[in-house]
């Protein structure tokens, strides 16, 4: 069982009222919004998320996506995890291929701060 950390999706300023929004990922300085290619099969079987800042109103729900696809799989920054949240599922419930994209998406409905930055890790477990 071979289990792995996905880093560095994140973002800068959440912002207070958003609607699916993709985090970025830092390439040469910049921020781009880019999913990450899986080598080979497996399952995601966490997601976690620090902010800079604890939550002050309103919340802000992270998602694992496969190839664009929502997986159910979330985290969120509310009045009781108010700037770490985790959490995880069994293997095999949102599975991918070699050649897979994984991203991480969020939404926040009157979250305060707005200016607080995030970065979101996912775990994934291989076949």
């Amino acid at each position: 069982m071979d289990r792995a950390l996905i880093v560095g999706f994140g973002d800068k300023d959440l912002g207070a009222n958003t609607s699916t929004t993709q985090t970025v990922r830092n390439v040469d300085d910049q921020e781009i919004a880019l999913p990450v290619v899986m080598d080979r099969q497996g399952s995601v079987v966490g997601i976690a998320v620090a902010s800079s800042a604890a939550r002050t109103a309103g919340d802000a729900t992270f998602e694992v996506y496969i190839n664009g696809v929502a997986t159910g799989l979330t985290v969120t920054l509310d009045g009781t995890k108010t700037q770490y949240a985790s959490d995880s599922q069994a293997a095999g419930l949102d599975t991918f291929d070699a050649d897979d994209r994984i991203d991480v998406r969020f939404s926040t409905v009157g979250f305060g701060p707005a200016s607080a930055d995030v970065e979101v890790v996912v775990t994934i477990q291989y076949d």
